[in-house]
């Protein structure tokens, strides 16, 4: 089985920050900010 890994960047930590968090949780993948 294949590892995912989310990588967002936000300026703000707001929506695109919340939104990189429930993708992650939905899709069983890591997270990681830049």
């Amino acid at each position: 089985m294949s590892r995912i890994l989310v990588v967002y960047y936000s300026v703000s930590n707001g929506n695109t920050r919340e939104i990189a968090h429930q993708m992650a949780e939905y899709i069983k993948a890591d997270l990681a900010e830049i």
